[in-house]
């Protein structure tokens, strides 16, 4: 047995002897973005924001206030904090070939307006703990990630081909991973099982330690434009725990709060940018705050005004974009897109906006906490090895200690 062998069977077995449960899963707390084309709105009755959805998009007439609540985890992907901007930044601003072309409409991809921030309960089944845990170069406690498509989970490239699931009225073909969450077409029933996986490779917009993840709910197979009956959602049960229940890892899997939301157009500053002027003044080094609350009456109400008087938010001229961009016309907010250090900064610029604004007294809207690098290690489960770790581990390794799971802790190089 190596070095390390012998340290994790040491540390398994002194686990053990406290007689701690190897498959026990403690609740893991997450903060994450996503970004949306409608603002969260305040329920009064139950103190909390919910999806802002318009009661027009619903087949059923006036949204309840658990369709609400359930409408914004239901089946859908998130991102660790910087992953908000990364996903802004490289799908949603950039005009494309033609800047000029009018079937862009002024509108971001999406129509997106706002990136709501959440609180997240997380707790896997223990199936799903089970079925991964082998899987060394996987996220920590996590499954696969699994793209969301209208509520409905999908390949992430289009160009894949799978088979749908019989079980499902889909047209669209299924990844094997999402059959497992239900156990269909003889995969494995692993339960709702949240996914995650790392993206910090992009050039293009290369943002650190940005984490995607996907949230199975019910009838994950079926879109919410097809519809999602009852029938399927009892038949196929997902994730999401009920308002007001904590996640147990059987009768349901993840939980969630939003802590409030951000205007886009506030915080790249659009809304300070002169409307008489015609063009993105204003300097980079600059705070969005100030000028947000500069704003005015002489200025842009939003996006679409900004880009019906000719304005450019972002565009790229780059035809080759495997070594990022750097032939870039934007706003000052954007300037410098394929700068990690940038990149970093527009990061800390969007979280000090935000928390400067939020106010639970006012807008009902809470901080997120002041230093989101202390929570690192909630993403990755890697302690770095320090005086209270070196002891546990020979030189040249570090303690991997998973964030909810006891009693699978390894030293690894």
């Amino acid at each position: 047995m190596n070095a390390a062998g012998a340290y994790t069977l040491l540390l398994s077995l002194s686990i053990a002897l406290r007689g701690v449960d190897a498959w026990m899963m403690r609740t893991v707390t997450s903060y994450q973005a996503r970004v949306e084309t409608y603002a969260p709105v305040w329920d009064d009755d139950n103190q909390v924001f919910v999806s802002g959805i318009p009661n027009s998009l619903s087949s059923g007439g006036n949204l309840t206030f658990n369709e609400r609540y359930r409408a914004t985890m239901d089946s859908v992907t998130t991102s660790s904090i910087e992953g908000a901007l990364m996903y802004l930044q490289r799908d949603c601003i950039d005009l494309g070939a033609d800047p000029t072309d009018e079937s862009v409409n002024c509108q971001r991809k999406n129509n997106v307006s706002v990136i709501t921030f959440l609180e997240v309960q997380i707790v896997q089944p223990n199936a799903a703990l089970a079925e991964y845990q082998g899987q060394r170069y996987m996220y920590p406690e996590f499954c696969p990630f699994v793209a969301m498509e209208d509520g409905e989970c999908a390949y992430a490239d289009e160009q894949d081909n799978g088979d749908a699931s019989s079980e499902s009225g889909s047209s669209r073909q299924h990844p094997p991973e999402c059959k497992q969450f239900n156990g269909l077409d003889g995969q494995p029933d692993i339960g709702p099982c949240v996914g995650a996986q790392a993206f910090s490779a992009d050039m293009v917009a290369p943002y650190y330690d940005t984490v995607w993840f996907s949230y199975p709910n019910s009838c994950v197979t079926s879109s919410w434009k097809n519809g999602k009956s009852n029938t399927c959602r009892e038949q196929y049960p997902g994730g999401l725990c009920p308002f007001g229940t904590e996640p147990d890892g059987g009768n349901c899997t993840f939980s969630y709060k939003i802590l409030g939301y951000l205007s886009i157009d506030q915080l790249v500053g659009i809304t300070a940018i002169n409307a008489t002027s015609n063009s993105g003044s204003g300097s980079s080094s600059s705070s969005a705050l100030d000028n947000v609350q500069k704003a005015s009456t002489k200025y842009y109400n939003n996006y679409s005004a900004f880009c019906e008087a000719g304005n450019v938010e972002f565009h790229s001229y780059d035809q080759d974009k495997t070594l990022g961009l750097k032939n870039v016309t934007s706003i000052p907010f954007w300037e410098n897109p394929s700068s990690l250090e940038a990149n970093i900064a527009r990061t800390q610029q969007m979280i000090a906006l935000y928390n400067a604004l939020a106010d639970e007294s006012t807008n009902h809207m809470q901080q997120l906490p002041s230093d989101l690098d202390a929570a690192a290690f909630l993403r990755t489960g890697v302690l770095r090895v320090s005086w209270t770790t070196r002891s546990l581990c020979p030189a040249n390794f570090i303690l991997h200690i998973p964030r909810a799971r006891q009693g699978v802790a390894n030293c690894v190089r």
